[in-house]
């Protein structure tokens, strides 16, 4: 009995532990398909940062926007993945750079793009990479936000941040759904969990400035779609909570056995 109440508490042990889950839907992209709101997110060119998760798919890319702020061609920042599978820092009208960081297919990754103190810094899954340049970009203009535009791939959680969020707090919260707990909540100018999993618009539910499918509200060539799948989140599914509850509840039934036994003997 012991040795039975020893297996089960390590199980429930390891169910708890590896509770990370496929949370919420998340949005696919692919040639002339994007998400776009006229409004940008944020004005500011330093102490900024961008977030998303995003999987590519394998395909070969060229110039294929994962989010950008502002018009490509002349004002605003965003990154991109080039033909050669290559992230790239663009500040329109200003600087087109390499970033030293290649894409894995078909594994969900984590970008966070930065300014701080005059230098642009790229942070993949929570860990800084060696790369920065100190390229002032110009102020974010029209058409306004837009997001894979051409990717061949997925994209989920979209945060902008008004602050430079330091290295340590992206690692901690990366995986993590933005709450109000997050020590820079109050710097959070847009927030798409993209969790809808229906419809031609998903909600920024902090700023409020709504990306569309396509150029416009209606069902067209150009819009993304909706999977039923999204980045990984460390919330437990119903599935996954079903199993702590019976991993516990075995537990509690061994106990009493165990101590019902003891009793006996006694």
């Amino acid at each position: 009995m012991n040795r039975l109440f020893t297996t089960l508490s390590i199980v429930a042990l390891y169910i708890v532990l590896t509770s990370t889950s496929i949370y919420g839907q998340a949005i696919r992209f692919g040639t002339g398909k994007d998400l776009q709101t006229p409004t940008n997110v944020s004005s500011l060119t330093d102490n900024v940062t961008m977030e998303c998760w995003t999987r590519w798919n394998g395909s070969a890319p060229s110039g294929n926007l994962f989010m950008y702020n502002g018009n490509p061609s002349f004002n605003g920042y965003g990154i991109y993945l080039d033909a050669g599978n290559q992230i790239h820092f663009l500040a329109g009208g200003v600087i087109d750079a390499t970033t030293g960081y290649f894409m894995t297919a078909n594994v969900w990754t984590h970008l966070a793009i930065r300014r701080t103190a005059g230098s642009w810094h790229l942070i993949v899954n929570g860990i800084q990479q060696g790369w920065t340049v100190a390229n002032a970009p110009n102020v974010p203009g029209a058409p306004g936000f837009i997001v894979g535009a051409s990717l061949p791939g997925d994209i989920d959680e979209i945060r902008i941040w008004n602050a430079a969020i330091p290295t340590a707090t992206i690692l901690a919260q990366y995986p993590q759904s933005v709450t109000s707990s997050h020590p820079n909540f109050a710097s959070l100018s847009a927030y798409y969990p993209m969790n809808e999993g229906t419809g031609q618009t998903t909600a920024d539910v902090r700023g409020g400035n709504t990306l569309t499918f396509g150029a416009t509200t209606g069902v067209a060539a150009d819009d993304p779609t909706w999977i039923n799948e999204s980045s990984p989140i460390s919330v437990p599914t119903l599935g996954e909570w079903a199993m702590i509850i019976f991993s516990i509840g075995m537990i509690g039934i061994a106990w009493y056995y165990m101590r019902k036994r003891r009793t006996a003997l006694a």
